[in-house]
């Protein structure tokens, strides 16, 4: 959960004004009572289900005190806004780290099949697709990469023409 802490707090601190403002606005959604913290059962009646687990509100509560102030509840924004995953072997725990997914029902995204690393490599999942059709996250993404064109992938100039010589030198 550090990590993803990390990852949400830097992206903030880099968002724009009107990303901001929209993270302000979700934590005042989430805060019934207007006392500037966002307690249990504000939080299990307001989140979306798939969020609604009091283990995650428990990792979220990186103080301890029983209740989310701002910065906490931006970790989840962060959470809902990125699609995080949950593991579909047999821990059905929150995938906040490196995991596998099976390239087959990767084309249904939200409806995907993802596996953390021990569900993986001990063969603790049942899924209809074979083992051979799961790749990890980050052989995902530099795949997703390699099909993409540069106009897609939106880069200014100097990005493409580094992006080129990138591809040019990783040819040698």
């Amino acid at each position: 959960m550090n990590e993803i802490r990390r990852v949400a707090k830097a992206q903030y601190s880099r968002a724009t004004e009107e990303e901001k403002e929209a993270a302000k606005k979700f934590f005042q959604s989430l805060d019934g009572d207007c006392d500037g913290k966002v307690n249990l059962a504000e939080y299990k009646s307001l989140v979306r289900r798939a969020y609604t687990h009091e283990s995650l509100f428990n990792c979220l509560d990186e103080n301890g005190d029983g209740s989310l102030d701002f910065e906490e509840v931006l970790v989840l924004h962060y959470m809902q806004k990125c699609g995080m995953r949950i593991c579909d072997g047999s821990c059905h725990g929150w995938l906040l780290g490196p995991y596998f997914s099976c390239t087959i029902c990767e084309k249904n995204y939200p409806k995907t099949y993802d596996l953390c690393c021990t569900c993986y490599s001990g063969g603790k999942f049942d899924h209809h697709h074979s083992t051979t059709s799961f790749l990890d996250d980050r052989s995902m993404r530099m795949l997703l990469a390699k099909t993409m064109s540069t106009a897609q992938l939106g880069l200014p100039n100097d990005e493409v023409e580094f992006h080129n010589a990138r591809n040019a030198w990783d040819a040698e």
